[in-house]
C-alpha cells in the first residue's frame, strides 16, 4: 500500500501509513561565481584553486554546489564569453590540474574560467577570465649550446 500510485498520499496518512518525505526539492543554480586562483604553472601543466571570495582555497559545497567546469581559451585577449572557450574538466575538488596539449608553444597566453553546478548539473555565473602564460617545464633538461 506504501508504493501504490492509486492511493494519495494524505489517504495513506490516514490509514497510518508512513509516507516518505518527497525529496523533489533541489536547490537552486548557485548565484555566484567562483574565485579562480592560478597556484602554479609548470611548462603545459597549470595548477588552480577553486574557491570563493570569502574562502578562495575551498569550494563552498555547503552552499548546494557539487562541483565546477573549468573552461580554456588561448589567445593574447580574454574570451568574449565562456561560449568562447574550450571545455576542460569538470571537478568536485577544489585544487585541480589543466594539461595544455603540446601544441601549445611556451610563452602563450591562456585564459582560464569556471563556473559552478549544482546537484542536477545547473550552472550559475562564470567568474573573469584568468590570464596564464605557458613556460618551460621546471623538469626539462637544460640544453647547453656547444661551441664548434
Amino acid at each position: 500500500m506504501q508504493a501504490s500510485l492509486l492511493v494519495t498520499g494524505a489517504a495513506k496518512i490516514e490509514l497510518g501509513i508512513i509516507v516518505p518525505a518527497d525529496k523533489s526539492s533541489a536547490r537552486p543554480a548557485p548565484d555566484f561565481a567562483p574565485k579562480l586562483s592560478v597556484k602554479s604553472v609548470d611548462g603545459r601543466r597549470v595548477t588552480l584553486n577553486i574557491g570563493t571570495l570569502e574562502n578562495p582555497i575551498r569550494m563552498p559545497l555547503e552552499f548546494g554546489v557539487t562541483g565546477a567546469t573549468i573552461l580554456s581559451f588561448v589567445g593574447p585577449d580574454a574570451p568574449p564569453s565562456p561560449a568562447a572557450c574550450k571545455y576542460e574538466r569538470s571537478t568536485s575538488r577544489s585544487s585541480v590540474e589543466v594539461l595544455f596539449p603540446e601544441s601549445i608553444q611556451p610563452g602563450t597566453q591562456v585564459w582560464l574560467m569556471a563556473f559552478f553546478f549544482n546537484a542536477r548539473q545547473h550552472s550559475g555565473p562564470a567568474c573573469n577570465a584568468v590570464p596564464v602564460t605557458i613556460n618551460y617545464p621546471t623538469s626539462a633538461p637544460m640544453r647547453m649550446a656547444i661551441a664548434v
